[in-house]
């Protein structure tokens, strides 16, 4: 009994160290479609690059992995943060797809927009247009 557990938990550390691999330079390249779509709109115009990557990952990290429903944050500085919610996941032929809303607060104004994204075979979410 015991030697399971252990077991697992190993597994469990070997699952979360691949999570962590995933969330640098490799959610980036991932998320670069989906800053051509919402955060080229009204809604995330004037953010800095540093906040349109910021906003980009949480993208892609609430469509891959986000519970429908459950805001997915990111945050540049005080005055510069936002969250993704997404819906709940379906199915388009073999492909997976998701609605979300991306609400963006820049100085204390709050501008939302909600868009539909679609997952690539290559695991690359594109937005639909």
């Amino acid at each position: 009994m015991r030697r399971v557990g252990m077991t697992f938990a190993v597994a469990a550390l070997g699952v979360l160290a691949g999570c962590q691999t995933l969330s640098g330079a490799s959610i980036a390249k991932l998320a670069t479609p989906l800053k051509a779509d919402i955060l080229a709109s009204g809604i995330g115009a004037g953010l800095s690059e540093k906040a349109r990557i910021a906003a980009a990952n949480a993208e892609y990290r609430a469509l891959e992995a986000g519970r429908a429903g459950t805001a997915v944050g990111w945050r540049v500085s005080d005055k510069v943060f936002g969250t993704v919610t997404p819906q709940q996941p379906y199915t388009v032929g073999t492909t997976n797809c998701r609605r979300f809303t991306h609400a963006i607060t820049v100085n204390g104004t709050q501008h939302s927009a909600t868009g539909t994204a679609c997952r690539g075979d290559d695991g690359v979410w594109t937005p639909l247009s």
